[in-house]
């Protein structure tokens, strides 16, 4: 089984990256200082290892930080992920712990999956 990358989205504070994979895993990647050290760039790692990981159930269609998140505020601390079949999760990226849910329903009153999220930036 090939794990292809679907995409990577940099938090809004600019410390961590977010991915998304055909496997149904997000994963958290905390970048070390020597990454944002100009003056030792031979120093740097190669390859980087993720922080933390979550399942998802389904195939992720969307996810987003919150557009306010700073890691040194933990209630800010988060980001949405959407996938097929489930209803939408807000995901703590420090412990990979579901912070709340959202349900999305239709005119059925059916649960349905949303297919894009965003975060107002105000």
């Amino acid at each position: 089984f090939l794990i292809c990358l679907l995409g990577v989205k940099w938090s809004p504070d600019g410390l961590l990256m977010l991915t998304a994979s055909n496997d149904h895993v997000m994963r958290v990647f905390d970048l070390p200082e020597s990454y944002f050290d100009t003056t030792h760039q031979s120093e740097r790692p190669r390859t980087i290892s993720s922080a933390l990981r979550t399942r998802m159930g389904e195939l992720v269609y969307d996810y987003a930080w919150y557009s306010r998140m700073h890691l040194s505020q933990p209630a800010s601390c988060g980001y949405a992920v959407t996938s097929n079949a489930h209803p939408v999760h807000f995901i703590d990226p420090v412990n990979g712990k579901v912070k709340c849910t959202y349900k999305v329903h239709n005119s059925c009153d059916e649960l349905e999956s949303a297919y894009g999220l965003g975060f107002d930036p105000e």
